[in-house]
């Protein structure tokens, strides 16, 4: 349902943006400057390049999907209902954002910055095209959605029987965090945003 309705939402952004010239990357840019640039490229390195390429497509989708399933799959229904409320709420709140708060990616607008993630070859070039508008960084749900799992976890899982998911989560948000620097996707303001709505939403669950 989520992913059928980001088509929709892809296609009113664009028709706002078209209409209205809503870009609010100037305004971060004035607040962070090249600081991320700077960290790509005192990392940059091929191989690193390739490999968080496939962290950062495959992890989110494993985080998504897993954090849903795998504590229903263990009959935790409490945790399982609390996990899939936060992340429902998650992208109910940054909805407003994607539509009238727009902010390109980094590699799109410092001049010296590469989207190495988007032209790492010519088919994941071509998937990133047809998925993503390029405008949505703010707020990060690469950060927003497991940093929510985790604070789900640390809020509402009592007894600790979660304890060890709660640290693979955890550890998954710090290397994303340098991940989407890297590729020249997301300011560092993103991923505050996103660790925001990632707390709202664990109160409204």
């Amino acid at each position: 349902m989520i992913y059928n309705a980001k088509d929709g939402l892809d296609e009113i952004d664009r028709i706002l943006m078209a209409s209205t010239g809503l870009d609010m990357t100037p305004w971060i840019y004035a607040i962070e400057g090249d600081l991320v640039l700077h960290v790509q490229q005192f990392f940059e390195a091929q191989w690193l390049t390739v490999m968080l390429t496939h962290f950062y497509v495959a992890g989110f989708m494993f985080i998504c999907y897993v954090s849903v399933f795998y504590f229903a799959y263990f009959d935790d229904r409490w945790m399982a209902d609390r996990v899939t409320l936060t992340i429902a709420w998650v992208y109910i709140l940054a909805v407003p954002f994607y539509l009238f708060f727009n902010v390109r990616v980094t590699g799109a607008y410092i001049p010296e910055m590469e989207t190495l993630a988007y032209s790492l070859n010519p088919e994941i070039s071509d998937w990133f095209r047809r998925i993503d508008p390029f405008t949505n960084c703010m707020p990060s749900l690469h950060i927003g959605i497991p940093y929510a799992v985790w604070l789900c976890i640390k809020r509402f899982d009592h007894d600790e029987r979660w304890a060890l998911y709660r640290k693979i989560v955890f550890i998954y948000v710090l290397l994303t965090v340098f991940t989407i620097i890297y590729l020249g996707i997301h300011w560092i303001i993103d991923i505050a945003g996103g660790m925001i709505v990632a707390f709202i939403a664990v109160n409204l669950a």
